[in-house]
């Protein structure tokens, strides 16, 4: 069976075949290091659905065997090949983790997201990828992850936790221009009043910090507009005016 699985010039289906009872005698032996070594012939000949089995058999006899770092391999794999995997996911955690591997899972999780087209898929795999930068103190690389989730079409909730993060992300960074926009884009993904005034008034705040007056009456206004009693938006509106020397405005 050996020659026979491995002669590229047969047919693929009696060399999955072949395989197939190599691979079964490999296990009936015990030899599960050898099993794992007729993988990359088994992919070769494999649909995705059989290459997805293929990973998770070897994912699974290598964590067993107590190589967790090279299990994590094949999950990731597994789940590039379908996102939506939640085994894949949960395996590439717990493998990435015991291998002491967590920089590897953020590059299987931005690998997936990349994959899938799917945004309701890739937006939860890339939100996480950003989380674990972040929380591994690689904020530079979260930042452009978080920036791709805040555009339109992504999932409304991922979106919002991803502008939320990224504004925090942007503040730390001291990049203050690239804040006061995703202070403004987090304003317009807010679902609740108090949350979109908040944003509102933190770009204000920041957009008059960095000279921007026009952009800070703007921004001001608009939160007025959503609540004509506003007493703090209505000073600062009086301010910057009065500060501009734009007092015809004052009056009107």
């Amino acid at each position: 069976p050996r020659n026979f699985s491995s002669h590229e010039s047969l047919d693929a289906v009696p060399r999955r075949a072949a395989l197939t009872i190599l691979r079964a005698r490999y296990a009936e032996d015990g030899r599960p290091s050898q099993v794992i070594a007729t993988l990359g012939t088994a992919l070769a000949l494999a649909g995705t659905d059989e290459r997805i089995a293929l990973h998770r058999d070897a994912a699974e006899r290598l964590v067993q065997g107590g190589d967790p770092g090279a299990a994590m391999e094949h999950f990731g794999a597994m789940l590039a090949l379908d996102a939506e995997d939640e085994s894949a996911l949960e395996g590439l955690r717990a493998a990435g983790m015991a291998a002491g591997q967590a920089r590897r899972i953020v590059d299987f999780l931005v690998e997936a997201a990349d994959q899938t087209e799917d945004t309701g898929l890739s937006a939860p795999l890339r939100l996480e990828a950003a989380q674990r930068l972040s929380a591994l103190g690689e904020s530079p690389a979260a930042i452009p992850q978080l920036s791709m989730l805040t555009a339109d079409g992504m999932p409304a909730e991922v979106a919002r936790e991803a502008a939320r993060q990224l504004c925090a992300e942007l503040h730390q960074a001291e990049r203050s221009e690239e804040e006061l926009a995703a202070l403004e884009r987090l304003a317009q993904l807010e679902d609740s009043e108090s949350r979109r005034r908040e944003a509102l008034g933190n770009a204000a705040r920041l957009a008059n910090a960095l000279g921007h007056t026009d952009r800070a009456l703007g921004l001001w206004e608009s939160r007025l507009a959503t609540n004509a009693n506003d007493d703090e938006a209505q000073s600062a509106i009086i301010d910057l005016l009065a500060q501009e020397g734009r007092f015809g405005e004052l009056m009107a």
